[in-house]
């Protein structure tokens, strides 16, 4: 099928949605409002618009969590590899956020700062509202080790328990480090699961996720 074919069938399909009216409301900072659409026309029309545009990013900003999941979930759907930023905080800000939200939090900021930067982001209002770290802050929290790489496991624990990583004999809990010989387990802060790195004399020779 054709590009050109694809692309009328794609203006049609628009016009069905009564998306045409919605993309012509763009304003000369690149701003649509969007209203009148379904979580699922948004997430169509988004997925196409950044196939077909050169734009570097595109940020999606949904009224609340619920509809930023059904936002996410839709443009996957449709091949789309969405960045979800959470809210830090659900409720009052004095309450702790919860463990798995402040890791999905911390790990969305990260995955802003690598390259390739992400093209489509997700967030909520809230979102935009909350204080969010400098980046230069989570630049240097950052830090980046691959197969081959030659790393002393003893200092790699070293550094990560100044870091504030709890030294233990099985880790557990997020942001626990523990060390059996050339074996380092590793439960980030910002992961669902820990990493186990294995060593081979003074090189990295695996790299996995375990549960």
């Amino acid at each position: 099928m054709g590009k050109s074919f694809q692309r009328r069938e794609l203006k049609d399909l628009l016009g069905t949605l009564g998306g045409s009216r919605w993309v012509a409301g763009w304003d000369a900072e690149g701003v649509c409002p969007g209203a009148g659409l379904s979580p699922s026309a948004t997430a169509f029309l988004v997925t196409h618009l950044v196939r077909e545009s050169k734009k570097d990013g595109w940020l999606v900003v949904a009224r609340g969590p619920k509809e930023q999941e059904e936002l996410a979930a839709e443009m996957e759907a449709w091949g789309a590899e969405p960045l979800v930023i959470p809210e830090a905080y659900r409720g009052d800000e004095k309450v702790k956020p919860d463990p798995d939200l402040q890791a999905e939090w911390i790990g969305s900021l990260a995955r802003c700062l690598e390259k390739p930067r992400p093209r489509l982001v997700v967030v909520t209002e809230q979102v935009l509202r909350e204080r969010q770290p400098d980046p230069a802050d989570v630049l240097r929290g950052l830090r980046s080790i691959r197969l081959g790489d030659s790393v002393d496991p003893l200092r790699w624990v070293e550094e990560l328990v100044a870091a504030g990583y709890h030294g233990v004999s099985t880790v557990g809990e997020r942001g626990e480090v523990a060390r059996r010989g050339g074996i380092v387990d590793v439960f980030s802060l910002h992961a669902n699961v820990p990493v186990r790195m294995e060593w081979g004399g003074d090189r990295i020779e695996s790299i996995r996720n375990f549960d």
